[in-house]
C-alpha cells in the first residue's frame, strides 16, 4: 500500500518506491491507516502480486472502490472509473469484471482517490478465480437481490391493500413500511449494476437499515405490550439514530474523529 501516492506500474518498477505498509483489504477504512493525525482521504495505490499454477485465463471481480480508481493488470490499464486526479476529481464507483489472460504471475495495481466518503479505497475483497465461477457468483448475487427486492415490495403492498379496511390497519402500515425500508436497504447492488453512484445511495442504504430497525422496535413494543415508559425512550433513540444517519455525513468535513464517532455510535447501537 502506497499512502497518498498515485503510482503507475511503470513508476513502481522504475523508481522502486518504499511502500507505506502491507495491508489486507478492509483492514483500514481510510487512507490514514488508523493514524488519527493523518487524513483519511486523498489518493493511494494498491499493489498485489498473485502467483498461479494454471494455464487458463482468470477473472477478477472488483467490488466498489471508494470513490474513483484506475486498475492495471500486468502493466496494462484495463479499467478507469471516474477521475483519480485530485484537482479534477470525479466519482466513479461501480463493480467491474476483468478477464486476465493466462499467466503464472499476475500483478494488480489499483490507484484510488477519495475526498469525502466515510470509507476510502478498497474496503471489500475482490473475487478471483476461473471466469465461469466468478461470473456465476456475480449473476447469482444480482438475481437473489433482485428477487428479494421484488418479492418484499409485492408482499408489503399486498398486505397493505388487503388489511387497510380491517382492524389491523396500523399493523399493516407498519409492516408495509418495514418492507419498504428493507427493500431500500438491499437495493444498492441493483443501483450499482445500473451504474448510479453518489452519496445519496449510500445514505439511503444506511437510513433504510436503521429505519427498518426502528419499525421492528415499534412493532415489538406493541406486540409484547411493553409499557410506554420503557418503549418510548427506545423508540426516540432509534429515530434519533435515523436522523443522525442523514445529518452526520454532511458534518464531518474530513474530521476523522467525527467519522470514528459516527462509526462507533452505529456499532454500539
Amino acid at each position: 500500500f502506497y499512502q497518498y501516492q498515485l503510482l503507475t506500474p511503470q513508476e513502481i518498477h522504475s523508481k522502486s518506491p518504499v511502500c507505506s505498509n502491507y495491508v489486507s483489504i478492509g483492514q483500514h477504512g481510510g487512507f490514514e491507516l488508523g493514524d488519527k493525525a493523518k487524513n483519511p482521504h486523498g489518493s493511494a495505490t494498491y499493489r498485489l502480486t498473485i502467483l498461479t499454477d494454471t494455464d487458463s485465463p482468470q477473472m477478477l471481480e472488483v467490488p466498489e472502490v471508494y470513490s474513483s480508481c484506475r486498475i492495471w493488470i500486468n502493466g496494462q490499464l484495463v479499467t478507469s472509473l471516474g477521475s483519480v486526479d485530485p484537482d479534477h476529481f470525479q466519482r466513479g464507483i461501480a463493480n467491474t469484471l476483468i478477464t486476465i489472460p493466462a499467466s503464472d504471475k499476475i500483478e494488480i495495481v489499483i490507484q484510488a482517490t477519495d475526498l469525502d466518503s466515510l470509507y476510502s479505497g478498497l474496503t471489500y475483497p475482490p473475487a478471483f478465480g476461473s471466469p465461469s465461477v466468478v461470473t456465476n457468483l456475480s449473476i447469482l448475487r444480482l438475481v437473489l437481490y433482485t428477487m428479494a427486492f421484488t418479492v418484499t415490495l409485492l408482499i408489503g403492498f399486498f398486505y397493505l391493500f388487503t388489511q387497510m379496511k380491517s382492524r389491523q390497519k396500523k399493523t399493516a402500515v407498519l409492516f408495509f413500511l418495514l418492507c419498504i425500508f428493507y427493500a431500500g436497504y438491499i437495493s444498492y447492488p441493483l443501483v450499482h449494476t445500473l451504474g448510479m453512484n453518489g452519496h445519496f445511495w449510500y445514505r439511503l442504504e444506511s437510513f433504510s437499515l436503521y429505519a427498518m430497525l426502528s419499525i421492528l422496535i415499534i412493532q415489538q413494543g406493541s406486540i409484547c405490550r411493553i409499557p410506554g415508559r420503557y418503549r418510548f425512550p427506545m423508540t426516540a433513540l432509534s429515530l434519533t439514530i435515523c436522523l443522525a444517519v442523514l445529518i452526520m455525513p454532511m458534518l464531518w468535513q474530513n474530521n476523522i474523529n467525527a467519522m470514528l464517532l459516527y462509526s462507533k455510535l452505529l456499532m454500539y447501537y
